[in-house]
């Protein structure tokens, strides 16, 4: 998917080579310094820059039913976490 195409509140699952795996994310409004990007990805532990190079494989998240059983426990405490936080998403969860 091309990263221009997100828009705030897209839940997306994504890939990061820093961290070696896929990981659950929800596209906000927050401008960085170091890429000038008005959209990157919050994670409940910290801010991922959308335009850096080890971030790839992403796939917007449109209903629960998008994400595989094996992650869905991962992926129902990312949505807790995202409520919790009172940060608005894009997602179906029927």
């Amino acid at each position: 998917m091309d990263k221009n195409e997100l828009k705030v509140g897209d839940v997306i699952s994504f890939h990061d080579w820093c961290i070696g795996g896929f990981l659950f994310g929800v596209i906000i409004e927050y401008e960085d310094e170091l890429y000038h990007s008005k959209l990157n990805i919050w994670r409940p532990r910290g801010i991922y820059f959308l335009q850096a190079h080890g971030i790839d494989g992403i796939e917007v998240i449109q209903s629960i039913k998008d994400v595989e059983e094996y992650r869905l426990h991962d992926f129902k405490n990312f949505i807790k976490a995202t409520q919790d936080e009172r940060i608005i998403v894009n997602i179906s969860f029927y």
